[in-house]
């Protein structure tokens, strides 16, 4: 939707669930390396379960991630040859 020539996200509501205490320091990580709120991440995580998962979700930047690091590895591995 468009409001004044800007692009406005749909409207979104709130919803929660409950986990485990020891699993909110790994969720905290992972969000802190993703430079994305816990909000974005499990958001992301519930798009991808819906199949409506695009180049900006969650998962998808955690593979791109993990594509890159795997290469820069690789090169590092030749460089040091």
């Amino acid at each position: 939707m468009r409001v004044y020539g800007v692009l406005m996200s749909k409207p979104k509501v709130t919803i929660g669930c409950r986990i485990p205490d020891d699993w909110i320091g790994q969720i905290d990580a992972v969000v802190n390396e993703l430079g994305v709120s816990r909000s974005e991440w499990f958001a992301g995580l519930v798009s991808e379960a819906l199949r409506k998962q695009d180049a900006g979700t969650v998962r998808s930047l955690q593979q791109r991630l993990t594509t890159v690091e795997q290469r820069l590895n690789k090169l590092a591995r030749l460089v040091m040859q």
